[in-house]
């Protein structure tokens, strides 16, 4: 049976549900008309429900599903409902929304190795998910509302393998991980990306960049387009390998874990790349993203292609990021140039030219 108590001079409902107290504020003062109200009106129907079985949904993806329909016209709604399926596979879609605490948004938000930014984000969505839940009453207080969100460290230092240690890792490791590696390593393409390639994505020369997986999210690019990957030789022969293993294990993408599941996040690698490094006497501090960072300095340094040649190939808007991100390995560059380029390709200032203008 319900029954009204008061708590800093507003008025409760108290009652049981599935053999466990519930207790819910009615926002009303304590006041014998309100006490009259809430026994005469309020707790008979909150019986009846409780009698018929009808009670209220507070779960999350209640919550979650409003909170898309009210941003469906804005032009960001693919990246928030990507945003929301995380929020839902981390905290559980049928989770009691009251039941989630600040602590464990606090310590979910903060454990992530993303820029502070994107972890606004995700706060913001939450906070726009619990806003709602706060309107129905269900909850006294948003969880999400107090929780900082710390500071990014400093972007670690660029640090490529040196040839020696892409041969060293390359050697010391083996099967589907050794294969990709290679791909990373001879295309600079992101991890994600490369986690998300499927057979068809490769052709003879080239391989088509279309998706990238990150946190269980299958998505498009960081840039949001397409890109072509020319196939450099040394790369073939892991790509191939690793074609072969796919069609045996008839999977859609290259690259699958052993239950024949896409690779849904980076960490996943991490224990193999630790041992992968220590097998390799290479400091662990070197990520598994420095294989972008190698092929980027290593082309850079070959002077094989353009730097906006270059920028096109690993997937940037512009040549702007490279001349921010690697300057310092272009430095110089440009006192190699072939001192016998003739930009106009007329001799002008051939020297039997000069001679012959000056007997004139």
């Amino acid at each position: 049976m319900a029954s009204v108590f008061t708590r800093n001079g507003v008025l409760y409902i108290q009652y049981m549900f599935n053999g466990r107290k519930v207790q819910r504020s009615t926002k009303l003062k304590d006041t014998k008309e309100n006490r009259q109200y809430i026994e005469k009106e309020v707790i008979p129907a909150l019986e009846r429900k409780l009698a018929l079985g009808i009670t209220d949904d507070k779960r999350l993806i209640k919550y979650a599903k409003l909170y898309l329909n009210e941003k469906e016209h804005l032009k960001t709604y693919p990246q928030l409902e990507r945003i929301v399926d995380v929020i839902l596979d981390h905290f559980g879609a049928n989770t009691d929304i009251d039941k989630i605490k600040t602590s464990q948004i606090r310590t979910w938000l903060n454990s992530f190795d993303r820029k502070r930014s994107t972890i606004q984000n995700y706060k913001t969505a939450l906070k726009g998910i619990f806003d709602l839940a706060l309107e129905d009453e269900v909850i006294e207080k948003n969880p999400a509302t107090v929780v900082q969100i710390k500071k990014n460290e400093p972007k670690p230092e660029i640090e490529p393998f040196s040839p020696e240690e892409v041969r060293s890792l390359l050697d010391n490791a083996e099967g589907w991980f050794r294969n990709f590696l290679g791909i990373a390593f001879y295309t600079g393409m992101r991890t994600g990306e490369i986690m998300g390639l499927q057979i068809n994505d490769i052709q003879d020369d080239y391989i088509i960049v279309r998706r990238s997986i990150r946190n269980r999210v299958v998505s498009t690019t960081k840039t949001n387009k397409e890109r072509i990957v020319p196939i450099l030789e040394p790369a073939r022969t892991f790509i191939e390998d690793q074609l072969k293993i796919a069609k045996e294990k008839k999977t859609l993408f290259l690259f699958t874990d052993k239950d024949n599941k896409y690779f849904h996040s980076a960490w996943q690698f991490k224990p193999l790349w630790k041992k992968l490094l220590r097998a390799c006497k290479i400091a662990d501090s070197k990520r598994m993203y420095n294989t972008r960072h190698t092929f980027i300095v290593s082309m850079l340094k070959s002077n094989s292609v353009s730097v906006l040649e270059l920028a096109q190939i690993v997937g940037h808007v512009g040549p702007e990021m490279i001349y921010k991100n690697y300057a310092r390995y272009i430095k110089g560059e440009h006192l190699k140039i072939n001192r016998h380029l003739d930009p106009f390709a007329c001799k002008i200032a051939d020297s039997s030219n000069l001679k012959r203008k000056s007997n004139a």
